[in-house]
């Protein structure tokens, strides 16, 4: 494929709001994420690929060697911890992000976790088996959408202001009691919230991978410049040394459908989703 290609790691539709009759299995896609990244990647010449939950684990190493970049995206308030498709979905990204740790040894391959993709990989790099809600602390928060200005430790990504969509965060005070996180990895800002601070966006201390509760593709212009940097590197990269450059990407591409949110709560915030049938 030509240009930057940047792999999407969607969430399952969770089943309870998905209709009874349809026994599908599907990934999802808020309209937010349609309207403005992937316009982003068209107007940055970057290619994106669908990379599901269920593909066999033998074409993990071929696909992840045809892409620049991964982005985890975000979830319906959860977490779907009994649900086994997302029991599923935790494992593969698991096997997916270790593999992404040994590969930026050699080139740059940049990673954003927003929002749920943030919770999985703190999982994750805890060395938990599954999804463990206990690493974090529930906001009663009265409306989980809003804006708020953050305070940034590293100043060299600092923005204006944050868009939040959040119901539980990783607090900064349990940073020290963490194995491997506080070791290598380094909180870039807090968001102070019902009196207490939380770490709303985390890098690795070498390499380009994020993970944060705001949605940095859409506010954070700074983090979002170095994403799409170490992307055109990591294809410039694989020009040189892989013959596989201008191969067919290893997996189908996926059908899609746009339907109304089915989520009661959610459909004021998002009123569409697009479906990917797995």
């Amino acid at each position: 494929m030509n240009n930057p290609t940047i792999g999407l790691y969607l969430s399952p539709l969770p089943k309870y709001i998905q209709n009874e009759k349809d026994k599908n299995k599907y990934l999802f896609m808020f309209e937010s994420f349609i309207i403005h990244e992937l316009t982003l990647f068209k107007q940055s010449n970057i290619n994106y690929v669908i990379i599901p939950y269920n593909l066999n684990k033998k074409l993990i190493n071929n696909c992840l060697n045809m892409l620049d970049g991964l982005i985890i995206c975000g979830n319906y308030p959860g977490p779907y911890v009994d649900d086994i498709e997302h029991k599923k979905h935790y494992n593969t990204i698991n096997i997916i992000y270790n593999k992404i740790i040994n590969i930026n040894k050699i080139r740059p391959f940049p990673v954003i976790g927003e929002c749920y993709g943030y919770e999985i990989l703190i999982n994750i790099i805890e060395n938990q088996k599954q999804y463990n809600k206990q690493l974090f602390t529930h906001f009663d928060v009265k409306y989980p959408m809003f804006y708020k200005k953050t305070k940034f430790l590293n100043k060299k990504y600092e923005n204006n202001i944050s868009y939040f969509y959040l119901h539980v965060g990783f607090l900064y005070n349990h940073l020290n009691k963490t194995k491997n996180l506080k070791n290598n990895y380094e909180p870039i800002s807090i968001l102070k919230l019902n009196n207490k601070d939380m770490i709303d966006i985390i890098k690795h201390k070498l390499y380009p991978i994020f993970f944060s509760k705001s949605h940095v593709l859409y506010d954070n212009k700074n983090i979002k410049k170095e994403f799409f940097h170490f992307a055109n590197l990591s294809y410039q990269y694989r020009k040189l040394i892989y013959k596989n450059i201008k191969n067919k990407f290893p997996l189908p591409k996926l059908k899609y459908k746009t339907i109304p949110n089915p989520h009661p709560e959610y459909h004021i915030y998002e009123k569409k989703i697009r479906l990917y049938q797995i």
